[in-house]
């Protein structure tokens, strides 16, 4: 799959591998999963992050936010699905997570989870490096 040029990709990076989360896929369903480097990864994301290309930083679209994550916490895999504007649930055990990774309410409440390795880019600046990234769809 290949993506328009300016498309906003979290890109997670773990071993030798890179994954691509399209910020169009991620604004729709924004929780999406995949393994990096045998490693199950979740990614967030939140609205609420004015991009920077206008004159004025408020006057900038909501481009959003996205962060990616280990899904295993204490040796259990967790499975997220979003529960409001920024925030996220598990399904294993209800807690309540935070876009930072922050368990808010329920039984993990006061654990984090571990932040992998990524960066936001756009896709063509990406892509013109590392054209081999896989490229998670919905």
């Amino acid at each position: 799959i290949r993506l328009p040029a300016k498309e906003r990709v979290l890109v997670v990076e773990l071993g030798d591998e890179q994954v691509a989360f399209p910020f169009l896929a991620l604004a729709e369903e924004r929780v999406l999963e995949a393994k990096v480097g045998g490693e199950p990864v979740v990614a967030f994301w939140a609205p609420g992050t004015a991009s920077i290309y206008s004159e004025r930083t408020a006057d900038g679209r909501d481009v959003g936010a996205a962060v990616g994550f280990s899904a295993v916490l204490d040796g259990r895999r967790l499975r997220f699905q979003p529960t409001g504007e920024d925030r996220f649930r598990d399904r294993q055990t209800g807690t309540t997570w935070s876009l930072s990774g922050l368990g808010l309410e329920g039984p993990l409440e006061g654990k984090r989870l571990r932040q992998v390795d990524e960066g936001v880019h756009f896709w063509f600046v990406w892509a013109a490096y590392r054209p081999d990234t896989r490229v998670v769809e919905r």
